[in-house]
């Protein structure tokens, strides 16, 4: 009981006890006093599902829903496919980790970038090609020697990916209605994602009632989503 209330009870009865004694700041105050602030855009949650943004909300969503689903297939099952599969020591792959955790950030950063010098679809594109070839990789490979630079550049693709569907999860929608919109990507479809592309692999690769029954061939056939994500961006850029 008591890891427990440590882990995650007592952070959110401290948010629950301290949140009634946080001001807000004056400018919301003042906003909120003026009797224009009536005649303000008060979007509701529904408000991307509406007929101009229907299609676009649902589109970004079930790109995000499969580039999230593969990207987390591969994060939640390298390690599994390390120690098990390809004969890496805990320790070694723990540091892999560690290594390709800092130098995989550069991918994030890259990104960024990269979508104002040549556009956020190009971008998107590119970054999914380069997660789609090393990821496979990645699960493939079994030299301790090989495994640590792809295991880098695999995460600074996966990682720049993420900077990209934030923006599209935003950008296409009115001020307005842009915080409803990327709260609908997020939660409605990269989160379960998330769940079903990790599951989908421990279903198909268990080695022993699993119909592929290996993790990293069932990993590589979760990151054939990111083809979907392709395909998603084709139908985004005729819009």
């Amino acid at each position: 009981m008591a890891g427990l209330l440590r882990g995650g009870l007592l952070p959110l009865i401290l948010i629950a006890v301290g949140r009634r004694t946080m001001r807000e700041t004056e400018r919301f105050e003042a906003v909120r006093a003026d009797p224009a602030s009536a005649r303000l855009d008060h979007t509701s949650l529904w408000e991307p599902w509406r007929r101009p943004y229907r299609a676009t909300v649902l589109a970004v969503g079930l790109l995000t829903f499969f580039r999230h689903a593969a990207v987390a297939a591969a994060a939640f099952w390298w390690a599994y496919h390390a120690h098990q599969e390809a004969g890496m020591s805990v320790a070694l792959s723990g540091l892999y980790l560690a290594v390709a955790g800092v130098l995989g950030a550069v991918g994030f950063v890259v990104a960024g970038r990269l979508m104002d010098r040549i556009g956020r679809r190009p971008a998107f594109v590119a970054y999914m090609l380069g997660t789609l070839a090393l990821g496979t990789l990645l699960v493939q490979v079994s030299s301790p020697a090989l495994m640590l630079p792809v295991l880098c550049a695999a995460i600074s693709f996966g990682l720049g990916s993420v900077a990209m569907t934030s923006a599209f999860s935003a950008e296409p929608y009115p001020t307005y209605a842009r915080s409803r919109a990327a709260a609908w990507c997020r939660n409605a479809f990269e989160v379960p994602g998330g769940i079903v592309g990790p599951l989908a692999v421990g279903l198909l690769g268990d080695h022993v009632s699993g119909p592929v029954g290996n993790i990293g061939d069932a990993t590589s056939l979760a990151i054939l989503a990111l083809i979907a994500s392709e395909i998603l961006m084709g139908l985004l850029r005729r819009r």
